[in-house]
Parts: structure tokens; sequence; C-alpha cells
């Protein structure tokens, strides 16, 4: 027995010795001796399950922070089986290659490889079967959007039990930085050292400009592709200090760039910034920076550029085009994002800044059927949304509230692999031209509703007219019967002349009415003694209403001093008596009540701070609430086949109304059906004794 088993078993012995409490003295007879091992022995076991137990878990932690520190580590991995099939990748290398783990697994990774590099991959491929130790190889990849990688690969072949399960492990490095840098290297050493004519004859008819400068800054050397940019001839000497020759607005992020890579010599940035030709003209270039100060063989900071004045140009015509342009133009990301907006597009929306949030997660877009629109821009196609109702307020509380409706034409732009890089949205507001709709269409209605009216008035003129002058002729025509009574003549002439009144009342309203809206209706102000009016039309309507079973009422609040304003008398009185006999034709039963008061706060319409508000109050039908705003209107009643409207052309309130903006107030309604209605109308106070 070894000593790990001696220690467990006497720990098992001490635990058996803790649960029985039992002096161990007691277990003389064997067969004590007996139960006591086996018991000794359950509790090795115990304590030997619990040891694998914890093993266990150990184990499976070990093996997750394994898989962590393979899925996030710096550099990319890939386990390939035998046969060239992707197993297992972690992030960084599907970072690499710019694609999904997902889409990656199973794939050959032949497919991954550049055309010129496949022959040097399976050479390799092959070799690594019969090696121990990681060989490296340097070749080009190919990312998912097409375009290539140089990158080093460490590779190892798993030492299988079975030669079926043989398995390749990958480690990939990018080393495109550094074969550029090698590149500029032998350009370096070609010149510098002249060893290579035929090196030296690729630089100088190279199109990018390359040159050398010193740690000071200074020209060491300068190409002549170089040269002509700058336009001079290859036999001139350029002595020039290139911090002197560049835009001084630019020169601080130059100088800002050059002292990182001072800092880090492998820091390669690509600037681009203005410089300074021959003939004193700014030119545009793109140059990529490479520190070989170090490499005893060069000994310079090696430039590397071209002239990009034509883009930049171009880029500039472009950005005016947006920037002028009169439509909302807005520049996103693939994912939605704004990268840029023109004028016309914060002036739109009410935006002075770019929104830090996706157009795709707009949830009022969303409701829209935004999200097809995007996928069938994100496919290559020139969409159009004719129409969306758009608040940036309900996206941005920090925008003032702002809903507008607009056009939207969408289409992306490319990149130079014809892979769709970016998404131009642009905006055309049709507010204006929704609203125009918007009102056709209730003029629509309304001259629709205007003919039904216009033929109804003119059936119910007729019938008005027809009425009285039938009375008028017929009683007429009876007056000429030889025989009549004096009292049958007489009650035949009241019905002449009641004919009479009521078609002059008729002519009268239409007269009214067309001076109205020809604006030749004239306004008379004078005093006018409101309790005497009041009292008046009291008194005259007074038997008509309690013939019909009908209570009137009417009340002043002001003393008859306090109670002369000035306004025009008739149109007054017009008033008052049009909403009084409009309230006794719809009123069978119960009362009708009229008055006034002085009011200070008023009805939301009224200008005036103290008015005169009449009211004219009955128990009658009442007005459906969507015929209230209507009755107001020329030639309508509450209802234009209402039963109970058996005299009228439907002006009276009409008329009314535009009496009482005449005279400086306003008219309103308020009404229920079956329960009856409340005409109120206001007239500006004017005391004559104040």
């Amino acid at each position: 027995m070894d000593k790990n088993s001696e220690k467990l078993r006497a720990k098992a012995k001490e635990e058996l010795r803790k649960r029985n409490r039992i002096d161990p003295s007691l277990y003389e007879t064997d067969l004590k001796v007996l139960v006591e091992e086996l018991s000794i022995y359950q509790i090795e076991l115990e304590h030997q399950n619990n040891e694998l137990i914890q093993a266990q878990e150990l184990l499976q932690q070990n093996r997750n922070r394994y898989l962590d520190l393979f899925d996030n580590a710096p550099i990319g991995y890939l386990i390939v089986d035998k046969n060239g099939f992707i197993k297992e990748i972690n992030s960084t290398a599907a970072l690499l290659f710019e694609e999904g783990k997902n889409e990656m697994l199973e794939s050959k990774i032949t497919k991954h490889i550049h055309p010129d590099y496949q022959d040097i991959f399976y050479h390799y491929f092959q070799a690594l079967k019969n090696q121990k130790h990681p060989q490296p190889c340097d070749i080009k990849l190919r990312k998912s959007n097409k375009s290539f990688f140089f990158a080093r690969i460490q590779g190892v072949s798993q030492s299988p039990i079975f030669e079926i399960d043989i398995e390749y492990r990958l480690a990939i490095i990018d080393i495109t930085l550094q074969k550029e840098m090698e590149i500029n290297l032998l350009a370096a050493k070609a010149v510098t050292e002249h060893s290579s004519k035929h090196f030296q004859a690729l630089i100088e008819k190279a199109p990018d400009g390359i040159a050398l400068i010193d740690a000071e800054g200074k020209f060491k050397y300068i190409s002549e592709s170089a040269k002509k940019m700058f336009g001079y001839s290859p036999s001139d000497e350029i002595d020039i200090n290139p911090d002197a020759n560049t835009h001084p607005d630019d020169l601080p992020m130059v100088l800002s760039e050059l002292g990182k890579i001072f800092v880090d010599p492998n820091y390669i940035p690509t600037l681009e910034y203005r410089f300074l030709n021959k003939q004193g003209e700014w030119l545009w270039i793109e140059t990529t920076f490479s520190n070989l100060l170090a490499d005893e063989n060069v000994e310079a900071i090696i430039l590397n550029f071209r002239d990009v004045t034509e883009r930049k140009l171009n880029e500039s015509i472009f950005k005016d085009i947006i920037e002028k342009n009169p439509l909302s133009i807005q520049i996103l990301d693939m994912e939605g994002y704004p990268i840029q907006e023109n004028s016309a597009h914060s002036k739109l929306f009410g935006a002075k800044k770019l929104s830090n949030y996706s157009v795709l997660k707009d949830p009022q877009l969303l409701d829209k059927g935004f999200t097809e629109f995007f996928e069938r821009i994100k496919k290559g196609e020139v969409v159009h949304f004719p129409d969306i109702y758009y608040d940036v307020h309900l996206v941005d509380s920090s925008f003032p509230s702002n809903p507008i409706w607009v056009s939207a034409l969408g289409f992306t732009l490319n990149d130079i692999n014809g892979k769709p890089e970016k998404i131009v949205l642009m905006h055309e507001n049709i507010t204006k031209q929704k609203i125009a709709e918007q009102e056709l269409r209730i003029a629509k209605v309304h001259a629709e509703e205007s003919d039904r009216l216009k033929s109804a008035f003119l059936a119910n003129m007729s019938h008005e007219i027809r009425t009285p002058m039938n009375g008028i002729l017929g009683f007429a025509e009876l007056l000429k019967e030889p025989g009549l009574s004096g009292e049958e003549q007489q009650e035949y002439i009241d019905i002449i002349e009641k004919s009479g009144v009521r078609m002059l009342n008729i002519i009268n309203d239409i007269i009214d009415i067309s001076k109205i809206e020809a604006n030749l209706m004239k306004v008379d102000i004078k005093e006018c003694f409101v309790n005497n009016i009041m009292e008046f039309i009291y008194n005259f309507f007074k038997p008509q209403v309690e013939e019909i079973g009908v209570k009137l009422i009417f009340k002043n609040s002001l003393t008859d001093k306090k109670a002369i304003i000035k306004t025009d008398y008739e149109k007054f009185f017009s008033i008052i008596t049009n909403l009084v006999k409009n309230a006794i034709k719809y009123t069978n039963e119960g009362s009708i009540e009229f008055g006034y008061e002085l009011v200070e706060t008023l009805h939301e319409s009224v200008l005036k701070e103290k008015s005169l508000q009449f009211y004219i109050k009955d128990t009658g039908i009442g007005i459906p609430k969507d015929r209230q705003s209507a009755i107001f209107e020329r030639f309508i009643q509450a209802d234009i086949s209402d039963k109970m409207a058996k005299q009228g052309a439907g002006l009276g309130l009409a008329i009314s109304k535009a009496y009482v903006e005449m005279l400086g107030g306003k008219i309103w309604v308020e009404s229920e059906e079956r329960v009856g209605s409340t005409f109120y109308f206001t007239l500006p106070y004017e005391s004559v004794t104040e």
C-alpha cells in the first residue's frame, strides 16, 4: 500500500470513529473487525469519489479557460483535418478573414488562399505530416470581400494514435505591414546603395513618388516620379524643406504622426495633406511613412506618395453637391448610423447634430415597413418610399417637435471591389403637398356637400316661395267670389297678408345673405337699449309660444341705465329674433329662456376684455354632434330632411353668425339630442354710461 493510500485509510478510520462515537476497544470479535474494515473501505471510497468530482470540476474549469484563451488569443488559430476542412477557428482568425466563424467552419482551407500560393500551401501542408515541430510559411490569404493580405502560418500536425485521426493546427499572423516595409526596404537599398540597376529603374519609373528624408526632416533622395509630380524636371536638384512646403493647416497633423513613428518604428501611417509644387500650387498628396532610420543600410524615413488632387477635387465637388442640394441627403454606414448629413437634412428634420442612433432601429420607421425598404437597398436596388410621417422629437426629445411628411429615395455607394459600403438616403419634404391633398379631399367633400345643399336649398326655396305665393293667389281668387261675408273677407285678407310677410322675409333673407357674401352689408353703430329690445321680443313671441304649450322666460342682468351699448340696432334685433324663432320652431314642450350677462372671462375666441354674453336656451329636439358646426353655414339646417323644418330657407343662423362677427363678437352652440340646445353669442360691452 502506497503512502497516499495509507493516508486515505487513516483519514477514513478517523471519520468512522467520529460517526460511531464508540470505543474501538469494544470490537473484540473477528466479525466486528470485518464490519470495521468494510466501513473503512466505504468511507475511503466516498473520499475518493469527492476528490474525483473536484478533479472533474477543475478539469472543466481548465477546459473553459483554455477555450477562452483559444478564442480570444491575439493570434488566429485554425484546426484543419487531413482533407483540408476547417474544424475549429477562433475569433481572431475569423476577424482576419472578415468572415463569420460559422461560415468558415467546414469550408476548405484552400478556398481562402490566393491562387498564386495554392501550390506553395499544398507542398507545405504535405510536409507537415512528417514534422514534429512548428513550421513557418508566408503566403497570401483571401478575405471574404475578395481582398488579400499577407500572413505567416506556423503549422504542426497532431501525433495521431490512428492515421485517420490526424489533424493540423495552424497559427496565423497578419504580416501585411511587414511585407510592405520589406518592399520599401528593398527599394531604399536599391536606391541608396545603387546595387541594382533593375530596382533603380523600377523606382524611378514607378507612378508613385518615393523619397527619403533624414532624421532632421530634409530630403535625401527624390525619385523622378516624385520630381515630376511636384513640377520639377528629372535633372533638377531639389533643396527644399518638406515642412516649409506642407500647408500650414496640415503641418501640425503631419508632425504629430511623424512623432509617433519615432516612438514606434513599426507604426506606418498613411496621411493626406497639401504640398506646394514648383509653380506655387497646392497639391493633395497621400503619403505612407516608414521609419527605417535604425536600418544601417537606409538610415532614413521612406515616403511613398501619390497625387490625389483630382480625387480630393471630386470629393469636394461631391461634398458641395450634397451640401448645396435643396433635397435632404443623409449618408449612412451599412448598419444605419449617420456618417454625413447636409444642411437641408438638418433644416428638414430640425436636427443640429449627427444622430447617435441607427436609422434601422428607429421605432417610427420600423412601424412603417422601413426594414424591408433597407433590405432592398442593401441588395443594390434603388428604392423609393413614397410617404413617411416622421417626428424627430419622438426619437430624441432634445429636438423640437417637427412632424413632417417626406418622400425617401435610397441607394448604396460601393467600394472599389463593388461591395456596398454606404447607404444614401434622399428626402423631399412633401408636407405641403400632403396638406394640399388633404385640403383637396376636404374641399371635394365640401363641394359635394355644397351641391347637395344647393339642390336641397333650391327645392326648399321653391317650396317656401310657392307656399305663400299659392296662399296669396288662392285666397285672392276666393275674394272674387260673390256673397262673401265681411268676416270671411277679413280672414282671407289676413291669410294673404301673412303669406306676403312670410314671402317678404324669405326674400329679405336672400338679399341679406347676398349682401354679406358680396361684402356690401354696412354697419350702423349707435346707442342700443338692450333691456327694451329683450322685453319687446318677449312680449312679441309670448302669445305664439304659450299657444303651443311652451313657457317663455327672459332675464336681464343689468339695469336699464347700464344696459345701453353701442352697436348696430337692426342687426342686434335680427340676431335675437332669428335665434328665438329658431328655438320656437324646434320646441314642442318645456320652455324657452333667453337673456344675457356681463362676462369678464370670455369664450376662447372673443377678443374684447368685457362682453355681453347672450343666450337662447330651449328644451327642443337638440342638434346632432356632427352637425353642430355646420348649422351656421349657408342653406344648412341641422338635418336637411328634418320634418320639423317646416319653414325657413336655412339662412337665419348663417345671417346671425355673419352679423355677430361684423359687430365684433362670436357665436356658438351647446346641444344634446332630445334634451335641447343653448345658443350663445357675444357683443363687445361698450356702455354709454361708463
